[in-house]
C-alpha cells in the first residue's frame, strides 16, 4: 500500500533527523551542524 510506504519512510526521516539533532546539537555539547535530506524519485519512475 502506497500510504503505508510513505508513512513509514516519512516517519523514519523525521525520527532520524530529531535523533541526529539531539546528538549533534550545540545545546548538548555538540559542534552543531546541518542536516541535508536527499530523496530520489527513481524508485517510483518506471521505465
Amino acid at each position: 500500500k502506497p500510504e503505508l510506504s510513505v508513512d513509514i519512510n516519512l516517519k523514519a526521516l523525521v525520527v532520524a533527523s530529531y535523533k541526529f539533532i539531539a546528538r549533534i546539537g550545540k545545546h548538548k555539547g555538540g559542534k552543531g551542524g546541518v542536516i541535508v535530506n536527499i530523496a530520489s524519485t527513481a524508485g517510483i519512475v518506471s521505465g
